[in-house]
């Protein structure tokens, strides 16, 4: 892959709105850059940083499809047969119908564990998804894709890019 310009901004990055997305081909969706972290972190992006963002769209109107390639990514990496990037996992897919909250709750703190997450308890999590599950979900979505992990979407293509810290 070719190195990024000395600006800093990624190679492939597009511009949607306020938000930067960088380009990701499908052999890339499979790529692990960043899965765990030597230094526990927080969250790369607020709760709140999705409104008006295509992630939050797809979130919010298709969130059993988010979950269900939030699935299918966990899978692979697990080494389940069959599992393959991108695609939709029908049993999480289905499963989100029936008790979406508790297998978003799952994910998420599967996903907090995973990348040493700091800044969110037990309890916030459970307030986030009951007051705005559709933030949160496209929350971690992108930070899958900060890590270099991104699930793949319906109308979101391409992964994330992690905001440049402000100065």
């Amino acid at each position: 892959p070719a190195a990024p310009p000395s600006d800093g901004a990624p190679v492939g990055a597009q511009q949607h709105g306020q938000y930067q997305y960088e380009a990701c081909s499908p052999k890339d969706e499979g790529a692990v850059v960043n899965a765990a972290p030597d230094v526990p972190a927080p969250w790369g992006s607020g709760i709140c940083d999705c409104a008006g963002a295509p992630d939050f769209c797809e979130a919010l109107c298709c969130s059993c499809c988010v979950l269900g390639r939030i699935g299918s990514k966990l899978d692979e990496e697990r080494g389940i047969p069959g599992a393959q990037s991108g695609q939709i996992d029908a049993g999480t897919c289905v499963g989100s119908f029936c008790g979406e909250g508790l297998l978003h709750f799952m994910v998420r703190r599967q996903l907090i564990e995973r990348y040493a997450i700091t800044n969110e308890t037990l309890l916030e999590t459970c307030c986030y998804l009951m007051w705005c599950a559709p933030c949160t979900l496209a929350q971690t979505r992108r930070e899958m894709g900060y890590r270099g992990e991104f699930p793949g979407g319906l109308c979101v293509k391409e992964a994330p890019v992690r905001p440049m810290p402000q100065q």
